[in-house]
């Protein structure tokens, strides 16, 4: 169903839901724990509905799905330049990501 007609037929139902998208994620920080660890925290709007939190690490490492604010990623390479990207999914929708690259040894 089109998205402008499930809003229109929605419009004439008392309590429908129509899903979208989660907020966007902010004040991302990514912080080196030591050489092979990093700790990754970010904030979330009280008012948007989540299902849960997915972590991306681009270099050599695999993404994370978590409903918390933090996780720690462990195992990576020193001197290996990652890119870390946050964002949350809600109803399979994917909201505005945060990003930021950490050099282990080094923040950014």
């Amino acid at each position: 169903m089109d998205g402008s007609l499930h809003r229109h037929i929605c419009k004439q139902i008392v309590g429908c839901f129509i899903p979208s998208a989660p907020l966007a994620v902010s004040n991302l920080t990514v912080a080196t724990l030591d050489s092979t660890s990093i700790q990754v925290d970010w904030s979330f709007p009280n008012e948007s509905v989540y299902d849960i939190f997915v972590v991306e690490c681009y270099g050599d490492c695999e993404p994370v799905n978590t409903t918390d604010l933090l996780v720690i990623r462990e195992g990576l390479t020193p001197g290996q330049t990652y890119s870390i990207i946050v964002y949350a999914m809600s109803n399979g929708m994917a909201g505005p990501a945060e990003s930021q690259y950490v050099l282990m040894g080094k923040n950014w």
